[in-house]
Formats: structure tokens, sequence, C-alpha cells
């Protein structure tokens, strides 16, 4: 009964990861922003534009913003009149930075010197998932831990967790 019982859990918790990680029966991803070339001041004002034109952003999705040398960028994220006039003064600032997102149109931007300006920002807009949205998104800013796991993945397995572990 035990043994049975313990296989049950099991595979239940496999369920549990395999839904946290899929979005629509597609799995999440995570999108290094810039690819090869990061987060930096680009070679030509349309860069980070032209990289994000040519992805399709998902809910559950992630960004992650990778620059070399601590303060030398930072990751702001302004609203659409600070982006369009590079006027927000503050962002993270310790590499790498993670951004899950969630349904929506989202601005990004380097605070550092003139390098919005340079053309270190971009915008994108993230389609929203058949999952439905946790209360309390849109969620405080993120911090640069290395967890992925989205909120309503995180809402998810802690109620999983909690039904499997109360029926001991």
């Amino acid at each position: 009964m035990v043994r049975g019982r313990c296989i049950g859990i099991i595979g239940c918790l496999i369920l549990v990861v395999a839904v946290i990680t899929q979005q629509n029966g597609v799995a999440a991803v995570t999108y290094t922003v810039g690819d090869d070339l990061g987060w930096t001041i680009p070679p030509n004002a349309s860069f980070y534009i032209t990289w994000a034109s040519n992805k399709t952003f998902h809910q559950g999705d992630e960004l992650v913003f990778i620059w070399s040398g601590l303060g030398s960028h930072t990751v702001g994220v302004p609203t659409a009149d600070e982006y369009e006039n590079c006027s927000q003064e503050s962002g993270y600032g310790n590499s790498p930075v993670h951004f899950p997102l969630f349904a929506g149109t989202h601005y990004f931007m380097c605070t550092v010197d003139d390098h919005c300006e340079r053309g270190q920002k971009f915008s994108i807009n993230v389609t929203e998932s058949e999952a439905p949205t946790p209360a309390g998104f849109p969620w405080s800013p993120p911090t640069s831990s290395a967890s992925s796991m989205s909120a309503a993945g995180v809402l998810f397995f802690a109620a999983a967790m909690s039904t499997l572990l109360g029926s001991f």
C-alpha cells in the first residue's frame, strides 16, 4: 500500500514538473537577449529591435540579460514614455538579470549614460497563454536569481504539493 502510494506521488511530481515547463503544449523558452552579443551597446541603433522582432514571446517564457563587467550596463523596465525618451534613471545592475514574461507589452532599456540613445533598448509583445494568470500579476520586479520558474508554475506546484502531502 505504501509503495503504491509512493509510486503515485512520483508520477504526480513528474506530471507537475511537465505542466510547469509547458505552455499551450509548447515548452517555455528562455531567450538570451542579443543572443551571442548579449546585452551591450549594439553595433547599430536597431540591433535589439530587430532581434526582438524576429521572435514570438509567450507568457511563461523568460528573458535573460547577460553582460560582462559589473556596473557597465543595467536593465531598466521603463514606461512607454520613458522608453521613447530614454529617460528612466535606474535599472537592475548585476548580470545576469532574469525576467519571466507575462502577457502584454514590455519595454527594456539600459539606463547607463547614452546607451539607450545608442540603441540598447527594445520592446516586446507577449501573447497570453491559455493558463490563467494568477492574482498579483503583474508581479514585482524580478531578482537576478537563477530561478526561471514562472509565478504561475510556483503557485501550481505549491497547490499540488499541498494536496499530495495532505493525503498522507
